[in-house]
């Protein structure tokens, strides 16, 4: 009786003890990781804000494939939420309680029959994309509460490689470009004010991205009315010296005096062959040889001396994703 008496004031001292140790522990825990993702601030907030895209960039998937996502009726904004059931956590559940566009987004997380906790989306514009932090806080139960510190080891790599996953998810979303051909059509007819250069075909983005502002502060400047899209118009394109001769301007409703370097022409209505491209502007070179090879195929000709021109339905400063720019190919056919 006496040993069991021992062994009962033994579990007793051990129990009280294990109590008045994590009684003495906080179990309160914070981990969060923040990183700079080459990516528009409102392409990258509205990634995160939707979680239907998180099965593409979540990196839960990698530790655990048997996760299955479930979607219900508002997946983004103040109320989305989502459901998933995997191995470990079995089941999970995050929903939006707060989102302020483009700054910050507060979220509710729940797994298992753990008490819920807090996660912290913060967005800010700078020089390279987007910075962005990622956090999450709560507390563990009172049995575990020893666990509270190792928290930022067990979600910090996961975090950082979420942020890996997130930015190739973007850059993907962010290259995607196709072209069509949009049939013959009749363009063209009416004045438009342009500043000409030669260069190198190496120099062409270089001398766009310098021409195209002083055309549009020319026209903003004197108070010109416009009445379409601005343009570049290819003179001459020398493939043996790989040099180019263009003109970069806009449709204006009447005809204009200009002085300096700003011109004023007239383009008479010319019939073409129509090809619109979507993407980034690095895959205009892939939309002009896919008319030209289109061209070939139909047997349609260039006229000699004939000048292709190119027109800009969105503008960089307006669209942040470059998958989303479009601009329409007209090659002049006989």
């Amino acid at each position: 009786m006496k040993i069991l008496k021992y062994l009962l004031l033994f579990v007793l001292v051990i129990v009280v003890g294990g109590a008045v140790y994590l009684a003495s522990l906080d179990g309160k825990y914070e981990v969060s990781r923040s990183c700079t993702i080459n990516a528009p601030l409102s392409m990258t907030f509205n990634t995160v804000n939707e979680f239907k895209t998180w099965g593409e960039w979540g990196p839960w998937k990698e530790k655990d494939s048997s996760i299955v996502y479930y979607f219900p009726a508002i997946t983004s904004g103040e109320n989305g939420s989502y459901t998933w059931t995997g191995t470990d956590p079995k089941k999970g559940m995050i929903r939006n309680v707060s989102v302020s566009q483009n700054k910050e987004i507060l979220q509710k997380i729940k797994m298992d029959d753990y008490e819920e906790s807090d996660i912290y989306w913060n967005f800010e514009a700078v020089e390279n994309g987007t910075k962005i932090t990622w956090g999450i806080k709560g507390e563990m139960p009172f049995l575990v509460r020893w666990m509270a510190e190792s928290m930022d080891e067990k979600i910090g790599p996961m975090y950082d490689r979420g942020f890996e996953l997130l930015e190739e998810y973007l850059q993907g979303k962010m290259n995607e470009h196709s072209v069509v051909y949009s049939g013959e059509v009749d363009y063209g007819g009416g004045f438009y004010v342009y500043l000409s250069t030669s260069c190198t075909f190496d120099q062409v983005p270089q001398k766009m991205e310098e021409m195209m502002p002083k055309i549009h502060k020319y026209v903003k400047e004197n108070g010109i009315i416009t009445s379409g899209y601005p343009f570049t118009v290819y003179h001459k394109w020398d493939e043996d010296n790989h040099t180019t001769m263009f003109s970069v301007g806009i449709p204006v409703r009447e005809r204009v005096k200009t002085n300096g370097t700003v011109l004023v022409g007239f383009q008479k209505r010319v019939k073409t062959a129509k090809f619109t491209s979507k993407g980034a502007y690095k895959y205009g070179g892939d939309a002009w040889m896919f008319g030209f090879k289109t061209l070939e195929e139909k047997g349609l000709k260039i006229p000699e001396g004939a000048e292709p021109f190119e027109v800009y339905l969105t503008s960089p400063m307006t669209t942040e994703n470059p998958a989303d720019y479009v601009t329409e190919i007209y090659l002049p056919v006989e």
